[in-house]
């Protein structure tokens, strides 16, 4: 065999790249397979199956459901489970949104800060979202029904918050709560409408409410408030958190509130 003084670099992983990253080696994997399927599907949603996913990835369908569910409540990726216009089986469409991608605090819990890669997936992820925006602007306009309907839900929220944020104020001995406005962005704002097709908005306000004196009394910690709230079980169709909520008002709270 002749011998080549410079052959090629085999290997499938650079190293000084994947150290950048602070996810799982999985997770580095099916977030890179995700980042470049959205891109060359337009930026619009796409179907994939686990099988398929598998055979190109390596990864188990039950780990995919973990990691699934980990950059759903980043915020980074939306689920929408809809039939399959050939087989009429439900199936998985995934939609990365790059917006959620350029946020710092959502990126800096994907790729040390401290790296000197970090100023780079932040201009490749801009571009990347101005990029997603123009393919959404040639789209039909959102909805607007469904656009007061995702107000009318944030102002009810934040009214909660508010007042059970002023209700806590009340004990000096607690520590003052500061206020807020709750996080808001696309993905978010189609879970909570795709919440609001199953409950009402009576059960999402006392859901949310029994959620929040939770948090205030540090019985929950959550890494960000309303992701946490909103977590999805897509392929139970249960929405975990929000039910426990539910059923802890149920059996706790007087009327009165």
């Amino acid at each position: 065999m002749k011998k080549i003084d410079n052959p090629e670099i085999p290997l499938s992983v650079n190293i000084i790249r994947f150290q950048s990253y602070l996810l799982n080696p999985d997770e580095v994997i099916f977030f890179d397979w995700l980042v470049v399927k959205s891109i060359h599907f337009g930026y619009d949603e796409f179907y994939y199956s686990q099988d398929r996913i598998e055979n190109e990835i390596r990864i188990k369908r039950t780990r995919q459901d973990k990691i699934i569910s980990s950059f759903s409540e980043l915020g980074i990726i939306n689920i929408a489970v809809k039939e399959n216009r050939t087989t009429k089986g439900r199936v998985r469409y995934y939609f990365v949104d790059f917006e959620a991608l350029c946020d710092k605090d959502v990126l800096s819990s994907i790729i040390s800060p401290k790296s000197s890669l970090y100023a780079n997936f932040v201009q490749y992820f801009k571009h990347h979202s101005s990029e997603q925006k123009k393919v959404q602007k040639k789209k039909p306009q959102e909805n607007t029904a469904d656009k007061q309907k995702v107000d009318n839900i944030y102002n009810l929220l934040n009214r909660v918050y508010e007042q059970r944020r002023n209700r806590y104020n009340k004990d000096k001995n607690k520590g003052l709560k500061s206020p807020i406005q709750l996080q808001r962005s696309k993905p978010l704002e189609k879970k909570l409408l795709r919440l609001n097709e199953k409950y009402d908005m009576n059960s999402i306000e006392n859901s949310f409410l029994a959620y929040v004196d939770a948090v205030f009394n540090k019985e929950e910690e959550p890494n960000n408030l309303i992701r946490y709230f909103l977590a999805y079980d897509f392929d139970s169709d249960e929405w975990g958190v929000f039910g426990k909520y539910l059923n802890y008002f149920a059996l706790n709270y007087s009327h009165s509130k």
